[in-house]
């Protein structure tokens, strides 16, 4: 379609992400083999993008990310319209920034950290409850916080958002702990 810009999870936007790996193996204080994600709203479902795409991320913590555009029209007055504007009608357009219906294509190889409030009405719940299901199917490794009564900025829980985050990343980028086990196992 002429005249769409396709941001939003476009080629451009992926590219300059996939920069900063060559960038970071230029600073000597920077450990380019223990590199994490963080991103939340848009940045999480970026982050979704790049976790399909390199195996050389370890880690992602993920807030209150978009996962299904499909649903997100439906669920939020006016959406639809914003869809078109900038991706056009296209499904196809759609698909590319639901990470829902690629989660096969996700790294097994980083844990990823999934928090959402359960009083968003930008992006709703279920996007990080149904990721979290289907990530389970695939037995990617994964944990879902859910802020109760939080809004889309989790701002209600703001200190415990950061501490799950800090901790996350220590746990698998600074204390190089292993991958969890995601077959069934146990007494």
């Amino acid at each position: 379609m002429v005249g769409v810009v396709k941001t939003h999870g476009g080629k451009d936007d992926v590219a300059s992400i996939m920069k900063l790996r060559e960038i970071l193996k230029w600073i000597p204080q920077a450990d380019a083999s223990r590199i994490g994600i963080k991103g939340h709203s848009r940045g999480g479902f970026m982050a979704y993008l790049m976790l399909a795409k390199v195996t050389w991320i370890k880690a992602a913590v993920i807030g209150a990310a978009p996962t299904d555009q499909f649903k997100q029209a439906d669920e939020r007055e006016g959406w639809r319209e914003h869809q078109i504007k900038i991706w056009g009608k296209s499904k196809s357009e759609l698909k590319k920034r639901s990470p829902i219906k690629w989660v096969d294509q996700i790294t097994k190889k980083a844990p990823i950290l999934i928090m959402h409030g359960s009083a968003d009405w930008r992006v709703e719940a279920n996007h990080s409850i149904n990721m979290s299901a289907e990530l389970y199917k695939h037995k990617i490794p994964h944990r879902l916080i859910l802020f109760e009564g939080a809004d889309h900025a989790i701002s209600e829980f703001k200190r415990e958002y950061t501490t799950q985050t800090i901790n996350w990343f220590d746990r698998f980028l600074k204390k190089s702990e292993s991958l969890p086990n995601m077959e069934f196992h146990g007494a």
